[in-house]
């Protein structure tokens, strides 16, 4: 039986193996120096045969080397296999230069396949640092770098640009420095733009480029679309970020190994001016802002209705631009038709390449009369910043016919209420219909026990809330000793949550919760305000209240280490449980000596 077993599994993998979809790919580095050696790989997911490489006679070549791996995995009771198969090349550049290397080609089942090209920019040997950023106004020794190893760049993609037109502002690092992580960010507001920022990765990721002739290890900080909401020239403040890198201290451990130890290095980047053209002024009537590149498609449900009965015009405008400022458009409906505020849903994606998606517009109308009606044309404009003109979008007209509706019979339209709908001329809409008891005549309830009950009862209850507020007054009028009270029962909840995700190896909410637990425990201890703390004055305050010094660096050794390793490109699990421990012991000490 385990036989069979074993059999069959075997048989389940090599037939989901079978049934992928052939992948093969090559990667390496975007970016080399003469003589450095590099890495170039292919890989696939299937096994294949006759792996012929393309022709590598630009780089000195070593290989290949051959390796297979197989995961499988069981998800719902349902179970995947992942396999890949790789040949590795060590390269050596000869000369500098850009060089495409052509796609390597495998047969597969009697059926060749053929990876990508990769292309690899070569620039000389590294030699004494010269200005990077020579025509890009910004300095090569930036904010306390003493030289180009590292500096700090805003990137637009257009300087120039008109009114409402959206640009791309990339924060980048450039290090040849050790990036260890990031002390303190003072990044731009962007003060006369309309600001949406895109998605990146909280972890930052390095990636290799040629920056005058030097390769440089470069990241992406913030990305953030503007547009900009006047003309003239708007100017961007300029920035600073101070970074923390691991240098060489000159010493070598037990085993000669040169040992390193943690600098803060402050970059900055200046101020950069936009401008922006106003629009054209020949705009047309339908224009209300909107800039970009647009598709308009309009739509109604039905054109034969009856008095009193909704319909609904729908309008979606799709395109790239600024798209999310665009106002609802402008519908001009017969005056016999109730209309109310359309329902806007927006469908949007933000990336480098602008905002982009659509925007669905429904207007709700209720014709009142009877007769033959045409709503519309629906117009729209646009500014196209490429072409420098305006272009206007039109719809068809809809010819809506109206029949007199059942003078006793109102439609509900869904989505609104019952409250939404007008009372025209002597109508009565939405009558409520309930069953009434009558009361017996000569039957007087003033008077009564029950109504001088209902008199008393109030007053019972005015005078119960009046003893609660009072003693909740009293209450907060102590909140210092509350707070106190219980900010070592807060801190230990949070360092349960930074516990979970400890075990969950989750870096970043470990490192946050670490310091919620600690800044919120002398927020509440000391009763500062967790906006009012700094490393500067807990340590003032705590040597007020006879804190050892020994244990107020511990302390704030734990706030560094904690706030540099939430952005650090690497991490460690042992140095995670590390600081756990010492929080934990931290914050029992700093209890035991402040009550």
């Amino acid at each position: 039986m385990k036989k069979l077993f074993l059999l069959f599994t075997i048989f389940f993998i090599y037939s989901n193996i079978y049934a992928q979809t052939v992948q093969f790919t090559a990667t390496s580095e975007k970016v080399v120096q003469v003589g450095e050696q590099f890495q170039l790989v292919y890989q696939i997911n299937q096994q294949g045969s006759g792996f012929r490489p393309p022709d590598l006679s630009d780089f000195m070549a070593y290989g290949p080397s051959t390796s297979q791996n197989m995961s499988s995995t069981f998800i719902n009771g349902k179970m995947s296999t992942e396999v890949s198969y790789s040949y590795t090349y060590v390269l050596q550049a000869k000369k500098d230069g850009r060089f495409t290397i052509k796609p390597a080609e495998i047969t597969i089942n009697g059926k060749k396949y053929s990876s990508n090209s990769v292309t690899i920019e070569v620039v000389k040997g590294q030699t004494q640092a010269t200005n990077p950023q020579a025509g890009t106004n910004q300095p090569a020794n930036t904010g306390n770098a003493n030289n180009a190893d590292m500096f700090l760049r805003l990137n637009l993609d257009k300087t120039t640009l008109y009114q409402g037109e959206q640009i791309v502002a990339t924060i980048k690092i450039y290090t040849r420095e050790n990036l260890a992580g990031f002390d303190n960010m003072k990044l731009p507001t962007y003060n006369g733009f309309w600001t949406q920022d895109i998605d990146i990765p909280k972890q930052i990721s390095l990636n290799r480029e040629n920056v005058g002739g030097q390769i440089y290890q470069t990241g992406v900080l913030k990305q953030t679309i503007l547009v900009p909401q006047r003309s003239g020239d708007i100017n961007i403040e300029a920035f600073d970020i101070t970074c923390v890198v691991n240098k060489p201290t000159g010493r070598r451990d037990f085993f000669g190994r040169p040992m390193y130890g943690e600098a803060k290095v402050k970059v900055n980047a200046p101020a950069k001016t936009i401008k922006v053209k106003a629009l054209p002024g020949n705009k047309p009537a339908s224009f209300e802002g909107a800039v970009g590149t647009f598709k308009m498609q309009a739509t109604i449900d039905k054109q034969d209705v009856k008095t009193n009965d909704g319909i609904t015009l729908k309008v979606i405008l799709s395109g790239t631009g600024n798209i999310k400022l665009i106002d609802p458009i402008k519908v001009k409906f017969p005056g016999d038709f109730d209309t109310f505020d359309p329902q806007i849903n927006n469908k949007l994606t933000t990336t480098a390449n602008g905002i982009s998606g659509t925007k669905s517009i429904e207007y709700l109308a209720i014709p009142r009369s009877a007769g033959d009606f045409t709503i519309g044309p629906i117009e729209f404009s646009y500014f196209d910043p490429k072409t420098e003109k305006y272009t206007t979008l039109s719809s068809e007209a809809f010819k809506i016919h109206v029949e007199k509706g059942s003078s006793d019979t109102t439609r509900i339209v869904s989505g609104f209420t019952k409250e939404n709908v007008k009372i025209i001329g002597s109508d009565i809409h939405f009558i409520r219909i309930n069953d009434y008891k009558l009361s017996k005549k000569g039957d007087v309830f003033f008077g009564t026990n029950l109504y001088w009950m209902l008199y008393l009862i109030p007053f019972i209850l005015f005078v119960v809330v009046f003893i609660w507020q009072r003693k909740r007054i009293q209450e907060n009028a102590n909140l210092r000793l509350q707070k106190n009270k219980y900010a070592n029962k807060i801190s230990r909840k949070r360092l349960k949550d930074a516990e979970k995700y400890l075990k969950a190896n989750q870096k970043e909410q470990f490192y946050e919760e670490i310091l919620k637990a600690s800044w919120g425990y002398l927020s509440d201890k000391l009763y500062i305000p967790v906006s009012e703390l700094t490393k500067e004055n807990v340590a003032q305050t705590l040597e007020k209240h006879n804190i050892d010094a020994e244990l107020i660096q511990q302390f704030i050794g734990v706030l560094d280490i904690s706030e540099f390793a939430r952005f650090a490109p690497v991490g460690a699990g042992e140095e995670m449980h590390k600081v756990f421990d010492d929080a934990i012991t931290i914050i029992s000490k700093l209890e035991q000596k402040l009550k």
